[in-house]
């Protein structure tokens, strides 16, 4: 399986990059090589070892890298075992890059995760929709991307019911300020309305606790 993405439908385009994460949750994977494509040439950047001057992000993974391997190249699963479940990747709009469709099968039982990039949300930033339990939930995680030193950023996550003209059932407020060492959280906000629960960190200082707005 190969999954590209266009550097424009995530903001990438023309920056530059100075890490990159393999995150999952749960279980094992293998990861072939990551790089990036342009002109039908591809550039690995890692493969079967960090690339040139690299430094791991200390988590307290364990990595084994798989040497030998021809990328490209479909790895061999274990003689005689079964795969506890199985994901399959496609564009269901073929030609439409912000589209793309997860479907997990675990045995008889299938889950479907369509996933749109939106673009035009103006405010609250660019981001994902993603909807799943055959139509009637929708998740939607989105970001502004001011820059600079002293600029905030807000990350919106939001589950709504599209059953019910996507009324808001859980949102989820992060605002990061830009510092000249890095962006960090600064606010978070849960809920909505006058109960909504906020709880704000000033710069080098600690957490105050949560309080619904308005509370003194």
């Amino acid at each position: 399986m190969r999954l590209e993405v266009p550097a424009v439908s995530v903001g990438l385009e023309g920056r530059t990059l100075n890490g990159m994460a393999f995150t999952l949750y749960g279980g094992r994977a293998t990861w072939d090589y990551a790089g990036k494509s342009a002109g039908g040439e591809d550039t690995a950047w890692v493969d079967d070892n960090l690339p040139a001057g690299a430094t791991p992000y200390a988590t307290g993974d364990t990595w084994f890298w798989t040497a030998g391997h021809t990328p490209g190249t479909a790895y061999q699963a274990i003689a005689g075992q079964q795969p506890f479940c199985t994901w399959t990747i496609e564009n269901p709009i073929p030609g439409n890059y912000n589209v793309v469709r997860v479907t997990e099968a675990r045995g008889a039982k299938s889950y479907v995760a369509d996933y749109t990039y939106r673009t035009d949300l103006r405010a609250v930033g660019n981001g994902w929709d993603m909807v799943v339990d055959t139509g009637k939930r929708k998740e939607r995680r989105t970001k502004t991307a001011n820059t600079g030193v002293g600029a905030d950023n807000t990350e919106t996550y939001t589950i709504m019911d599209t059953s019910a003209s996507d009324a808001v059932k859980y949102k989820e407020l992060r605002t990061y300020h830009n510092y000249p060492w890095s962006e960090e959280l600064s606010n978070l906000t849960v809920g909505t309305g006058p109960n909504a629960l906020s709880t704000t960190r000033p710069a080098g200082g600690t957490w105050d606790r949560c309080l619904p707005s308005g509370s003194g």
